[in-house]
């Protein structure tokens, strides 16, 4: 099992990979949850049952893009040479049809809006 510390510690190596600086994710994780469990509740029950890490939100149309960390560290290197490519492990909620929402991989920017 992993801990939040590392989790934490992945976040940071993954934003450093997307926009080239570093970033400490604690204050985003912590407010995105906040933000989920007031505004969309149904988003926090998810992020919470699979014990991902939230670092970053972008919305692009009726989908909402949630950049999180796994719990299974067995694929923190593979996730990290792909950041290299703007290519994250997200949660995307479908705003339209949240029985489409799911977990994948997304491509993001450099200024980490979602382009795939």
């Amino acid at each position: 099992m992993v801990t939040v510390a590392e989790q934490r510690e992945q976040a940071n190596k993954i934003l450093k990979n997307l926009i080239g600086l570093d970033v400490d994710s604690a204050f985003c994780a912590e407010t995105l949850m906040m933000f989920f469990k007031s505004e969309r509740p149904e988003i926090a029950e998810i992020l919470i049952k699979h014990e991902v890490y939230p670092y970053y939100l972008t919305k692009n149309g009726n989908f909402i893009s949630v950049l999180v960390v796994s719990n299974c560290p067995e694929e923190y290197i593979e996730n990290l040479r792909l950041s290299k490519n703007g290519i994250v492990y997200a949660y995307v909620y479908n705003l339209s049809q949240p029985n489409f929402s799911e977990f994948g991989m997304i491509q993001v920017d450099s200024q980490l809006r979602r382009i795939a």
